[in-house]
């Protein structure tokens, strides 16, 4: 299973009427860079067998009882599929890419558990120059 590393998780205030709040998945840009190629790699796979395979066609699009949306609607493999790879492409206003969403991920690695298209997210030490620090500290 593929580990990708990650510097912290924060999680937002939830937005006015829900009762939910989203955790994003902070990491550096080659962290990052890492679990985008390999969900890249992973569609491109999974296109190729959809193409070729009528199996595959229906079972991509069938709604799924375990994944509903907050709406109550089942969610398809397609549509868990999409979900990351839309978050793998996202970017704030300022053109910077975003953080990725916990919840798909863990959608994900639901759907996929078991396949190497499933990874694990590690927790990487924060080292020590990038530490705030105090006045007090600098002192010797």
């Amino acid at each position: 299973m593929l580990e990708v590393a990650y510097e912290k998780m924060v999680r937002m205030e939830p937005r006015p009427g829900t009762t939910f709040s989203t955790i994003y998945v902070k990491q550096t840009a080659a962290q990052r860079l890492v679990l985008t190629k390999h969900i890249e790699q992973c569609v491109r796979e999974l296109i190729q067998v959809v193409t070729v395979n009528a199996d595959w066609q229906s079972w991509i699009t069938v709604p799924l009882k375990e994944y509903k949306t907050t709406s109550g609607v089942n969610r398809s493999c397609l549509d868990i599929i999409n979900d990351l790879f839309e978050e793998s492409r996202g970017r704030k206003k300022n053109g910077e890419l975003k953080d990725y969403a916990l919840a798909p991920i863990d959608r994900w690695n639901k759907l996929f558990k078991d396949t190497d298209y499933a990874f694990e997210l590690v927790r990487t030490e924060v080292s020590a120059y990038k530490r705030p620090y105090h006045y007090d500290e600098l002192r010797l």
